[in-house]
């Protein structure tokens, strides 16, 4: 069951919610965030993909830095962005990847044109209260034979006590969360009318238990949760 993340009071933390802290984090993300959560789960989901350019809506896009990702592992893409924070919005139209970008909530996403054939979500869903709107809006954009890759923080990270916690300019932040177990994403996957095709994990790096004391006492816990979803019928109403 979905339940709000509380990091423990002592580390003293400053909250921000979601639209905040990304326009906070948005001029240093690229440089900051590593692919160790997500590139070592979408390299498992790659050779899946046919060898021709496909139509892409990407759930979150941040500054582009998925579609990137996947340029620079040789998938040809026709890409539309959709995400809620101007400021990374503007990095992402700046790097020319996008057919289009829009601003707003993934969960009403519904760009014009023809339905896509990948949708992708990557670190997104542990910032959403409920992941039903988020897996019934992929459905509703994919094209019968479509798929969705999810990547997000691992549940058992905020088990742990670990969320999405920003160092910037001498103070950290915690930018909100909401915890989803494994079975929340089964579920609101098989309502929306998807089918599981893979699941992987990441890891918690040793590289990254030497940088930083917030992951000093994890090393090796999962880190990271992808999903692979072909479209399986017609989603469930209720």
């Amino acid at each position: 069951m979905s339940r709000p993340f509380q990091p423990d009071p002592a580390l003293g933390l400053e909250e921000v919610d979601v639209e905040q802290g990304y326009a906070l984090w948005a001029p240093a993300y690229d440089r900051m965030l590593t692919d160790t959560v997500d590139g070592n789960i979408l390299r498992r989901f790659l050779p899946s993909l046919p060898d021709r350019k496909l139509r892409l809506l990407d759930l979150g896009c941040g500054t582009g830095r998925n579609v990137l990702w996947l340029l620079e592992h040789g998938v040809r893409v026709e890409a539309t962005g959709v995400d809620l924070s101007g400021p990374m919005l503007d990095r992402a139209r700046a790097k020319g990847l996008y057919r289009a970008v829009h601003q707003g909530d993934v969960a009403e996403a519904r760009p014009p044109g023809k339905p896509f054939e990948l949708a992708l979500s990557v670190l997104v869903a542990s910032h959403i209260e409920s992941l039903e709107p988020l897996f019934r809006s992929a459905r509703e954009n994919l094209d019968a034979e479509g798929q969705f890759w999810l990547v997000d923080m691992h549940p058992h990270l905020f088990h742990l006590g670990k969320g999405t916690f920003l160092p910037l300019e001498g103070r950290t932040l915690y930018i909100r969360n909401h915890a989803h177990e494994i079975a929340d994403y089964l579920n609101a996957a098989s309502g929306a009318g998807f089918a599981l095709l893979e699941a992987a994990e990441s890891f918690v790096p040793t590289s990254w238990g030497k940088k930083s004391a917030t992951y000093r006492d994890v090393i090796g816990h999962p880190l990271g949760i992808g999903f692979r979803w072909g479209c399986a019928g017609t989603p469930n109403p209720s």
